[in-house]
């Protein structure tokens, strides 16, 4: 399926900006770099990373190696099969910008934004000829927070996420006020949805988000209301 002219310029962005499929690249991409051989039946795994603050530039470093932003345990994934299948994992490099400012409204802020960003760059995969249902996302901290919460929001956008310590509030020692008022009104935001296929990691001594803040993940529809 050939991309339009506005999603090979997303695609032209997100490169840029050092997005690629990592460990290994496939064997002859085209132009769009997004396509890969037999996408169709093919696995994608989209890496989200995390988040600096407000009035900071994300950092990105996708590659494997010792300051790299894509976890191991993701990069492992690549070229796997799963029932026949190949997996392919790209880790994205975010296009959202920062804020001059440290506080914004909240449909201004870097997490809203990242999280309609997910939703951009499964359509342009699905685009590009993968299917929605063998496409997931996995991120980390700010990453993995907009992934669960897109797809909370949006079933069927792609087939789950798996989240790998969820947060982007702050540390919890000096959280501000209005990011406590924003994270409970996108903890209602998670819970939309009676149950969604995610996966999320939490961590007992996590300063932003421990595993005890995170357990409303595994409760039952008729916990959560």
């Amino acid at each position: 399926m050939p991309l339009s002219e506005y999603q090979n310029y997303l695609v032209s962005e997100y490169f840029s900006r050092g997005s690629c499929y990592v460990s290994p690249q496939p064997v002859g991409l085209p132009r769009d770099r997004i396509v890969v051989p037999n996408s169709k039946e093919s696995i994608i795994v989209i890496f989200l990373h995390g988040s600096a603050g407000e009035d900071q530039k994300d950092i990105c470093r996708p590659k494997p190696g010792q300051w790299s932003t894509t976890p191991p345990v993701v990069t492992s994934l690549a070229v796997k099969n799963v029932l026949g299948r190949e997996i392919f994992v790209l880790a994205a490099c975010t296009c959202v910008e920062p804020l001059e400012a440290k506080l914004a409204p909240a449909d201004q802020t870097k997490i809203y934004r990242r999280m309609l960003e997910v939703g951009t760059i499964a359509d342009l995969f699905d685009s590009a000829g993968f299917s929605r249902s063998r496409m997931f996302f996995i991120g980390h901290s700010a990453g993995a927070w907009c992934s669960l919460s897109y797809l909370a929001q949006n079933m069927g956008a792609f087939a789950g996420a798996i989240g790998f310590a969820p947060a982007f509030a702050g540390k919890k020692v000096d959280r501000l006020s209005s990011w406590a008022l924003f994270r409970s009104l996108s903890f209602n935001d998670l819970t939309v949805a009676d149950k969604f296929p995610a996966l999320v990691y939490g961590f007992e001594n996590d300063e932003f988000e421990n595993a005890d803040d995170l357990s409303f993940f595994g409760k039952s529809p008729t916990e959560k209301s």
